[in-house]
């Protein structure tokens, strides 16, 4: 199993993903290119925009990948790869 589909596997599982669990479970370096791959072949992903405390206690901002299946027709792939950063 690739790591795309070890992620996607993973997406379609649980439905949702940060790029720190992407490198923990996987030892994904760049989530954010294998989700915009996943789209491209027409899977559904959004990204949910969260601040976060890092471990020196300042304030940062992560992404959430959530996964809503596969797209069905051209419409849907049309939608936002991003939530507009805080």
């Amino acid at each position: 199993m690739t790591q795309k589909e070890a992620i996607l596997d993973y997406l379609q599982t649980y439905s949702s993903l940060t790029s720190k669990e992407a490198m923990e479970f996987f030892g994904c370096m760049r989530l954010a290119a294998t989700i915009h791959r996943l789209k491209k072949e027409g899977h559904i992903i959004t990204g949910e925009q969260s601040v976060v405390k890092n471990r020196y206690n300042q304030t940062t901002h992560i992404t959430r990948y959530h996964y809503h299946g596969v797209s069905t027709n051209a419409a849907e792939q049309n939608l936002p790869e991003e939530m507009p950063v805080l």
